[in-house]
Protein backbone atom coordinates (compact mmCIF):
# COMPACT_ATOMS: atom_id res chain seq x y z
CA UNK A 1 0.00 0.00 0.00
CA UNK A 2 1.69 3.48 -0.96
CA UNK A 3 0.15 6.74 0.40
CA UNK A 4 0.21 9.68 -1.00
CA UNK A 5 -0.36 13.11 0.94
CA UNK A 6 0.80 16.45 1.88
CA UNK A 7 -0.12 16.17 5.50
CA UNK A 8 2.87 15.25 7.30
CA UNK A 9 0.67 13.62 10.08
CA UNK A 10 -1.41 11.33 7.54
CA UNK A 11 2.75 10.53 6.18
CA UNK A 12 3.84 9.88 9.62
CA UNK A 13 1.05 7.36 11.21
CA UNK A 14 0.82 5.66 7.67
CA UNK A 15 4.41 4.39 7.99
CA UNK A 16 3.84 4.00 11.56
CA UNK A 17 0.96 1.73 10.77
CA UNK A 18 2.98 -0.39 7.84
CA UNK A 19 2.45 1.76 4.34
CA UNK A 20 4.89 0.06 2.33
CA UNK A 21 5.46 3.45 1.18
CA UNK A 22 4.44 7.09 1.78
CA UNK A 23 5.12 10.30 -0.61
CA UNK A 24 5.13 13.74 0.01
CA UNK A 25 2.99 15.26 -2.19
CA UNK A 26 4.23 18.55 -1.63
CA UNK A 27 7.37 17.68 -2.15
CA UNK A 28 6.91 15.10 -5.08
CA UNK A 29 5.39 15.87 -8.09
CA UNK A 30 2.48 14.52 -9.88
CA UNK A 31 4.48 12.93 -12.99
CA UNK A 32 7.36 11.84 -10.72
CA UNK A 33 4.25 9.79 -8.14
CA UNK A 34 2.89 8.59 -12.25
CA UNK A 35 6.34 7.89 -13.14
CA UNK A 36 6.61 5.24 -9.97
CA UNK A 37 2.95 3.65 -11.52
CA UNK A 38 3.88 2.76 -15.04
CA UNK A 39 1.05 0.22 -14.57
CA UNK A 40 -1.48 2.43 -13.06
CA UNK A 41 -2.81 1.66 -9.36
CA UNK A 42 -5.47 -0.41 -9.17
CA UNK A 43 -7.36 1.20 -6.19
CA UNK A 44 -7.50 4.99 -5.59
CA UNK A 45 -8.70 6.15 -2.66
CA UNK A 46 -9.24 10.07 -3.23
CA UNK A 47 -9.91 11.34 0.56
CA UNK A 48 -9.14 15.27 -0.16
CA UNK A 49 -12.37 16.14 -2.55
CA UNK A 50 -10.20 18.58 -4.88
CA UNK A 51 -10.78 18.70 -8.53
CA UNK A 52 -6.71 18.39 -8.85
CA UNK A 53 -6.77 15.40 -6.42
CA UNK A 54 -9.88 13.61 -8.48
CA UNK A 55 -8.02 14.03 -11.47
CA UNK A 56 -4.98 12.82 -10.74
CA UNK A 57 -6.72 9.92 -9.26
CA UNK A 58 -8.27 8.92 -12.16
CA UNK A 59 -5.14 9.38 -14.25
CA UNK A 60 -3.06 7.10 -11.62
CA UNK A 61 -5.67 4.35 -12.44
CA UNK A 62 -4.28 0.77 -13.87
CA UNK A 63 -7.22 -0.83 -16.57
CA UNK A 64 -10.28 -2.14 -14.15
CA UNK A 65 -8.89 -0.17 -11.35
CA UNK A 66 -11.73 1.03 -8.76
CA UNK A 67 -11.20 4.79 -7.53
CA UNK A 68 -13.63 5.95 -4.36
CA UNK A 69 -14.32 9.54 -3.84
CA UNK A 70 -14.27 9.55 -0.21
CA UNK A 71 -13.42 13.20 -0.13
CA UNK A 72 -16.07 15.39 -1.50
CA UNK A 73 -15.37 19.39 -3.49
CA UNK A 74 -18.17 21.47 -2.92
CA UNK A 75 -21.35 21.23 -4.50
CA UNK A 76 -21.44 22.74 -8.35
CA UNK A 77 -18.05 22.01 -8.69
CA UNK A 78 -16.61 19.57 -11.78
CA UNK A 79 -13.96 18.08 -13.00
CA UNK A 80 -13.03 17.28 -16.89
CA UNK A 81 -12.35 13.80 -17.32
CA UNK A 82 -12.41 12.41 -20.45
CA UNK A 83 -15.11 9.57 -20.73
CA UNK A 84 -12.54 7.70 -23.47
CA UNK A 85 -10.82 7.14 -20.61
CA UNK A 86 -13.10 6.00 -18.01
CA UNK A 87 -14.06 3.36 -21.11
CA UNK A 88 -10.32 2.60 -22.31
CA UNK A 89 -9.15 1.66 -18.46
CA UNK A 90 -12.73 0.26 -17.29
CA UNK A 91 -12.69 2.58 -14.23
CA UNK A 92 -15.34 2.14 -11.74
CA UNK A 93 -15.64 5.29 -9.83
CA UNK A 94 -17.15 4.76 -6.78
CA UNK A 95 -18.46 7.61 -3.93
CA UNK A 96 -18.89 7.08 -0.35
CA UNK A 97 -19.97 8.42 2.86
CA UNK A 98 -18.62 7.64 5.92
CA UNK A 99 -21.59 6.99 7.96
CA UNK A 100 -24.19 5.80 5.28
CA UNK A 101 -25.23 2.81 7.50
CA UNK A 102 -21.62 1.97 8.15
CA UNK A 103 -21.87 3.23 11.61
CA UNK A 104 -22.81 0.04 13.43
CA UNK A 105 -20.73 -2.52 11.82
CA UNK A 106 -17.52 0.10 13.05
CA UNK A 107 -18.70 -0.47 15.98
CA UNK A 108 -18.88 -3.81 16.03
CA UNK A 109 -15.58 -4.55 14.27
CA UNK A 110 -13.83 -2.27 16.53
CA UNK A 111 -15.61 -3.65 19.57
CA UNK A 112 -14.24 -7.29 18.43
CA UNK A 113 -10.77 -5.98 18.19
CA UNK A 114 -10.80 -7.06 14.22
CA UNK A 115 -9.57 -3.80 13.28
CA UNK A 116 -7.27 -1.77 15.86
CA UNK A 117 -8.11 1.48 15.69
CA UNK A 118 -5.91 2.58 19.04
CA UNK A 119 -2.95 4.33 16.42
CA UNK A 120 -5.42 6.02 14.58
CA UNK A 121 -6.88 8.14 17.85
CA UNK A 122 -4.86 11.49 18.55
CA UNK A 123 -7.25 13.20 21.03
CA UNK A 124 -10.51 12.41 22.86
CA UNK A 125 -12.63 14.91 23.79
CA UNK A 126 -15.60 14.41 26.54
CA UNK A 127 -19.42 14.27 25.06
CA UNK A 128 -20.51 17.35 26.75
CA UNK A 129 -17.33 19.16 24.88
CA UNK A 130 -17.93 18.25 21.27
CA UNK A 131 -20.03 21.37 20.35
CA UNK A 132 -17.93 23.72 21.86
CA UNK A 133 -14.66 22.12 20.42
CA UNK A 134 -16.60 21.90 16.87
CA UNK A 135 -17.50 25.71 17.09
CA UNK A 136 -14.55 27.08 18.81
CA UNK A 137 -12.71 30.17 17.18
CA UNK A 138 -9.70 29.13 19.43
CA UNK A 139 -7.96 27.04 16.75
CA UNK A 140 -9.30 24.10 18.18
CA UNK A 141 -11.48 22.73 15.52
CA UNK A 142 -12.86 20.07 14.26
CA UNK A 143 -9.57 18.88 12.77
CA UNK A 144 -7.89 19.06 15.89
CA UNK A 145 -10.43 16.77 17.66
CA UNK A 146 -11.33 14.75 15.15
CA UNK A 147 -8.69 14.69 11.90
CA UNK A 148 -9.74 15.86 8.84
Amino acid sequence: MVLIDSLGQRLRMASALGADEVLDSSTTSFEEIRRLFPEGADIVINTRGSMEFTQQAIDLCAVGARVLCYGVAGAGMTVPVEPHIIWRKEIQHIGGRSCNNTFGAAVDLIASSRIQVDPLVTRTVNLERYAEVVTSPSGESYQDCCGS
